[in-house]
């Protein structure tokens, strides 16, 4: 059983849960099969990559429509490099737009962020097809308040560090993380969980999984997101693609209500 640091209880009990009834997995394979990502909370590099020097281009966005009247919803758009330049380390950067919708349709742009993340693999179980990684992030170029929870896909704080996992058994790719939080203002608690369900459904010549995400992030005044997805794997032009959309919406959120839509389009030229 793995000990996390610090943070309620209750939360870590659920994520070693997670953990053991995901323990039994089978195969997965190179390149641009590694395991499946989901389209919110997908790792710094592949978890279960081996090769040095892989590189990925990921492009995000996400429009959210306030649920209540007279309230704003939120957008976000991303350009994030990612690069494996040893075994087990990952690095990436990413420069990130985002503010706030009337409806569906960006209103106005509240921050631009520049972000640097790593990652460490520090179990790597390829028999099992089981990983483990440390990783950290940071988001720079916003002011503290109110504004800058808004966004529920996003961290509620600026600064991150926990571990995140993955495995596959058979069809199925099982993803989780516990992250804590710092730099700023929260409302329950600075801890952001996620869990991840990927389902394989088409296997060639592309595959094909539908997938849903649930994420609570304790930082916010409505911490509950649950994410429908569905995820495309390919090649074009001799390039490992990733594309995946999905309809996020908050659970239980009463006034911070929002519901829309996300997106999320990998490139892996080296794989």
């Amino acid at each position: 059983m793995m000990r996390t640091w610090s943070g309620p209880r209750a939360l870590a009990v659920r994520n070693v849960v997670f953990v053991a009834a995901s323990g039994s997995a089978s195969g997965a394979r190179a390149g641009e099969t590694t395991l499946a990502e989901p389209i919110v909370e997908e790792n710094i590099t592949d978890v279960d990559a081996t090769k040095t020097g892989t590189l990925e281009i990921d492009v995000t966005g996400a429009s959210l429509a306030a649920r209540e009247p007279h309230e704003h919803g939120s957008w976000s758009s991303e350009l994030e490099g990612e690069w494996r330049p040893i075994d087990r380390l990952g690095l990436g950067a990413s420069l990130a737009l985002n503010g706030e919708t009337a409806g569906i349709t960006p209103s106005d742009v509240a921050a631009l962020s520049p972000r640097a993340a790593a990652s460490y693999v520090f179990v790597r179980d390829l028999e099992r097809r089981v990983f483990f990684q440390w990783e950290g992030a940071a988001r720079f170029g916003e002011e503290d308040g109110p504004g800058r929870l808004r966004n529920p896909l996003e961290p509620a704080l600026p600064y991150t560090l926990g571990i995140r996992w993955a495995t596959r058994a058979g069809p199925v790719t099982l993803r989780s993380g516990f992250m804590g939080e710092a730099g700023g203002q929260f409302v329950h608690a600075p801890v952001r969980q996620s869990y991840a369900a990927l389902l394989e459904c088409v296997d060639s010549p592309f595959r094909v999984y539908l997938a849903a995400e649930l994420i609570e992030d304790w930082g916010r005044t409505a911490p509950v997101v649950l994410v429908p997805e569905v995820l495309v794997l390919t090649r074009l032009f001799g390039t490992a693609v990733r594309a995946g959309i999905g309809v996020p919406a908050t659970l239980g959120a009463g006034d911070e209500s929002q519901a829309g839509i996300a997106f999320r389009i990998v490139l892996e030229p080296r794989e």
